[in-house]
């Protein structure tokens, strides 16, 4: 874990542990509480599954309505319900409902779904009321493994003979890949372990918001024209395999100092403006 991905989760951790212990403070008597997915905090869901969160509000002398948001980090909150938007813009990622406890009026029970969940829901939410001027609150930390996801920057490349060409395939996988992730060229798996004298293949972690970022690297050194082809990796986790090919187009060779002075010679320049004009 990258210092970055952990001082965020850290603030996370330590905000959904301040919420739920009043941060030192007196307990208040008005409390909202998450209380589904019980004694889970953090979750971790599956890509592609679905969470119903809920959130219970007590000690409270009326009723109150309450909200829900999305936070990333310090900054990034996203609001899915407000006073001025009591419903998600998005319906088809969220869901918000409510309900009484008790079986009268009294609403005290506030529900949120997540449908169709991907790595971008990957987050804290917030489940929040005003109340006697102040914002009384509780929050869910929610994590979500699933298969590579991969990303290519460059699908095409070229290169001079002789020089080493590095290949990334950039990946978004949780849990993080395995070790018998590899690449192969033209359908044929390359011998990358061992440190071999032509091929290394390397994971890179990448630090960001969401734990999960990587590349997976391929050097190929001295390259020659025979290099020339489709490179594909392979990367998987317990959740499955996702592959990336990058096209490595051509490797341009250089002339020896000989040819080169050959070629740039006056004789030889004479001899094209004597083809060019006679081809005029």
């Amino acid at each position: 874990m990258d210092g970055k991905d952990y001082l965020t989760l850290l603030w996370i951790l330590t905000l959904v542990n301040c919420l739920e212990h009043g941060g030192g403070e007196s307990e208040d008597v008005e409390k909202l509480l998450i209380i589904e997915p019980l004694n889970q905090n953090p979750y971790t869901v599956e890509i592609g599954g679905e969470i119903r969160i809920k959130c219970v509000a007590s000690g409270f002398l009326q009723e109150v309505k309450t909200y829900w948001e999305r936070m990333k980090g310090p900054g990034n909150i996203k609001h899915i319900t407000s006073m001025y938007n009591p419903t998600p813009e998005d319906s088809n990622k969220y869901e918000a409902s409510h309900d009484s406890s008790s079986g009268d009026d009294t609403v005290d029970e506030f529900y949120l779904t997540i449908k169709h969940i991907s790595y971008e829901d990957e987050a804290g939410y917030n489940c929040y009321t005003f109340y006697g001027g102040k914002k009384i609150e509780s929050t869910l930390l929610l994590k979500v493994d699933g298969p590579p996801i991969i990303k290519l920057f460059e699908q095409f490349i070229s290169v001079q003979e002789g020089f080493t060409v590095n290949l990334s395939c950039h990946y978004l996988a949780k849990p993080k890949p395995y070790n018998t992730s590899y690449w192969n060229l033209n359908g044929i798996e390359l011998q990358t372990v061992h440190h071999s004298a032509k091929y290394l293949a390397s994971f890179r972690s990448i630090p960001g918001i969401m734990l999960g970022y990587g590349e997976f690297n391929l050097k190929i050194k001295d390259a020659k024209t025979t290099d020339s082809g489709n490179y594909t990796c392979l990367i998987e986790n317990y959740f499955g395999r996702a592959l990336g090919t990058i096209e490595l187009q051509g490797i341009y060779e250089f002339y020896s100092n000989c040819e080169k002075s050959f070629w740039n010679s006056e004789n030889i320049q004479q001899t094209q403006k004597i083809i060019i004009a006679n081809n005029v």
